[in-house]
């Protein structure tokens, strides 16, 4: 491993990272994202496929990407052509706030095809950016690259979110407010891009030949049959992947059942960062210094808790400062999985395939954000009582299967 720039690529990545949890707060798929979008359409089904748009886009074309860039020395020029298109989309995504804001539809149609373009191309990079990463950060330090960029970034959303967010949300009428905080991301997302391009890419040492798209397919599968770690970490993505069945309908049953105003989201919205930020501290050093497969069984075993309370809160007269304990598990299981899988995969997967053992495995569970829809279509015909049982039992699933996996540095 070239570690020539490590301080530099370090912390420009860290910069990445905090940045771009500071602008997915502005956008965030359990609260921000649906509060705006159950002003334009009645659909929970496409409030929650939507919500979770950007991270199926991220996740989906990388196995793909990865049979074009493996045999790459470097990486980094498509992430630089991915994060102008990025830029650009986004931009205009905010500006049609602004333009069509009384135009509701139109503005539904055309938030979701430039939120798609804007998705995709983040997941075009994504291969980029996590062959870059590591190759230029060492498995000792991945905890803490991944934990600070978690952590420094939710402390900063914590208090965006107390201030910025609550103020706008409050302040300024329907879809100006939402289109302030858009305008704000779009300059955070930009800077977030910007400084990861200024990373210095060392050349991959090994590499793979070019392969046909058949034999790159091939190739997966032949991994996915022989490596059994590999295999079960796919089935236990898949199913801690159910969580977001229910994710964007915690703010929407919060301000059904206790009458919140739009700016009480800004304060759910802090609680969720508040969760991120506390719970980083321990994911970090567990990462580091214990056990990466702990911090994704203890993960798996937050997940129960935000159902539990909303099937409590159906049954007996649960207080909204108990309730609002939710939102900092929401964000706990944000930290927990963004930190442990990140990490967990890089570890099992060899220098020499690190694209296809990573493009595989976030195009194989990109489906599992579809599930935002699915509970959708679920709430739309039962009740919220009948979604969170089932999250529940998918939850339980997954804890299961955590404990099957193997850690990958036994000896550490």
């Amino acid at each position: 491993m070239d570690r020539t720039h490590f301080k530099r690529n370090y912390f420009l990545g860290i910069a990445n990272g905090v940045l771009f949890n500071v602008a997915f707060t502005f956008i965030s798929g359990s609260t921000i994202l649906p509060a705006f979008l159950s002003r334009l359409t009645t659909s929970s089904f496409l409030i929650g496929a939507i919500a979770s748009l950007e991270e199926i886009g991220w996740l989906l074309p990388q196995y793909f990407v990865a049979g074009l860039v493996q045999s790459k020395a470097r990486k980094k020029p498509v992430y630089v052509i991915m994060a102008v298109f990025r830029s650009i989309a986004f931009g205009l995504l905010a500006l049609s706030v602004f333009l069509y804001a009384h135009q509701r539809f139109h503005l539904l149609v055309i938030f979701l095809v430039l939120f798609c373009l804007f998705a995709i191309s983040g997941g075009i990079a994504g291969v980029a950016f996590l062959d870059i990463t590591g190759k230029t950060i060492p498995p000792h330090r991945r905890g803490s690259f991944f934990g600070w960029r978690v952590s420094l970034g939710g402390a900063l959303s914590f208090i965006a979110s107390l201030t910025v967010i609550r103020l706008v949300l409050s302040n300024s009428p329907y879809p100006q407010n939402y289109g302030t905080l858009f305008a704000i991301n779009f300059f955070i997302i930009s800077a977030a891009l910007i400084s990861f391009c200024l990373v210095k890419e060392p050349d991959s040492i090994e590499l793979e030949e070019r392969k046909s798209l058949r034999d790159h397919h091939r190739r997966g599968f032949e991994i996915l049959r022989e490596d059994l770690n590999y295999r079960r970490f796919l089935i236990f993505r898949w199913l801690i992947g159910s969580f977001y069945m229910g994710l964007p309908f915690y703010i929407i049953y919060a301000i059904r059942k206790y009458g919140l105003s739009e700016s009480t989201v800004g304060v759910f919205l802090a609680v969720q960062m508040l969760g991120v930020v506390t719970s980083n501290l321990l994911w970090g050093w567990l990462s580091n210094n214990a056990s990466t497969r702990v911090v994704l069984q203890l993960t798996a075993t937050i997940t129960l808790f935000p159902p539990l309370l909303v099937l409590s809160s159906t049954i007996v007269q649960v207080p909204i400062l108990l309730f609002g304990l939710l939102f900092f598990f929401l964000g706990a299981f944000y930290s927990g999985i963004r930190t442990g899988y990140h990490s967990f995969l890089l570890a099992i997967a060899p220098a020499k395939e690190r694209p296809t053992y990573v493009g595989m495995m976030n195009t194989f569970i990109a489906p599992t954000l579809l599930f935002s829809g699915i509970g959708g279509v679920l709430l739309d015909m039962t009740s919220f009582p009948v979604l969170y049982s089932i999250v529940l039992l998918f939850g339980l699933a997954a804890l299961y299967s955590s404990l099957k996996l193997q850690e990958p540095f036994p000896h550490r």
